[in-house]
């Protein structure tokens, strides 16, 4: 008698309990690989924001570069007119150098 087992089925919702409990595990393991994936997706779309936020920001300070280029050259001609002259003069010097207008223009 001490070998004789007495085994109970625990039933719910109809089923045994022990499919019950396997089907919460396979439950749990489809949320765990959505969270996996919903997480990568939201990194990937903070990597892109991000990339478009810098190009912005790059934008702007090239066209903040070039108001303070025009202002300093409008100070140092004494005109708007001789200054967008002056722009083009060293626009056009920029390029038959093969340099960078920017990197120029800051000189």
């Amino acid at each position: 008698m001490a070998n004789d087992k007495i085994e109970f089925d625990i039933i719910i919702n109809g089923r045994k309990a022990k499919k019950e409990i396997e089907g919460g595990e396979d439950a749990q393991e489809r949320l765990e690989d959505t969270t996996k994936k919903t997480i990568a997706g939201i990194r990937t779309s903070w990597i892109k924001l991000g990339a478009a936020v810098y190009s912005v920001k790059k934008a702007f300070d090239f066209a903040r570069d070039i108001d303070v280029l025009e202002t300093k050259l409008t100070v140092a001609t004494g005109s708007s007119e001789q200054m967008v002259e002056k722009f083009a003069e060293l626009e056009l010097i920029a390029n038959e150098l093969g340099l960078s207008f920017e990197d120029l223009a800051e000189s």
